[in-house]
């Protein structure tokens, strides 16, 4: 009885094993490209905004369940050692006939591409007078795109893009203002929500 209790135990945990497995070899493996920035350039952490966007759609493939039960992520270093070997640089914008030559090299179904389509920080503020006391709202906004090519026919199979808009507001005395800290923590806040705008869309 013990004996028959063992192997049959044995069997079921073989079997788990081979489900395992097979799940794992199911999933669709994806290469996520560094995002580019269309945005004007005129802030001075224009060049984080990029990096920023396409960490947040990498972590939302490991993360979010829809997508981790579905895809798997190709290592970032894996991908820079192709794009170095091939010549192609890692950010910027890349047609996807190109990107369809990585995606069969790393021997990937789709290349995700993306990048930042708007980005802007518009303020208003007021003041009494000699006193130098008032408010101010500063409003942030970005649009994120993602872009999936086939690494198999170099097409395009999806295009989708989500926003963002953050408001901050407080009171200002005598010219006391944020720092370079503040800047980048709300333009790296609205890329966040515009970024996570688009992983909605991707699961929907």
């Amino acid at each position: 009885m013990k004996q028959t209790c063992r192997l049959v135990g044995l069997a079921c945990a073989f079997v788990l094993a081979l489900a395992s497995q097979s799940f794992a070899q199911g999933k669709i493996k994806v290469a996520i490209w560094e995002f580019d920035n269309n945005a004007a350039h005129s802030y001075w952490y224009w060049d984080k905004m990029g990096p920023a966007a396409r960490n947040i759609i990498d972590t939302a493939f490991s993360e979010n369940k829809l997508l981790a039960n579905k895809f798997s992520v190709i290592e970032r270093d894996k991908l820079n050692l192709v794009l170095k070997e091939q010549g192609l640089a890692q950010t910027g914008a890349v047609d996807p006939a190109t990107a369809a030559k990585v995606g069969k090299i790393l021997g990937v179904k789709y290349i995700i591409l993306g990048g930042i389509d708007k980005f802007d920080v518009n303020k208003t503020s007021g003041a009494i007078g000699r006193f130098g006391v008032g408010g101010n709202v500063v409003s942030s906004n970005a649009t994120v795109n993602l872009r999936v090519v086939d690494s198999t026919t170099a097409e395009r199979v999806l295009s989708i893009a989500g926003d963002g808009n953050v408001k901050k507001g407080g009171g200002f005395y005598k010219d006391i203002s944020g720092n370079r800290e503040a800047e980048w923590g709300l333009a790296s806040e609205t890329i966040n929500e515009a970024a996570k705008a688009v992983v909605t869309k991707l699961t929907t």
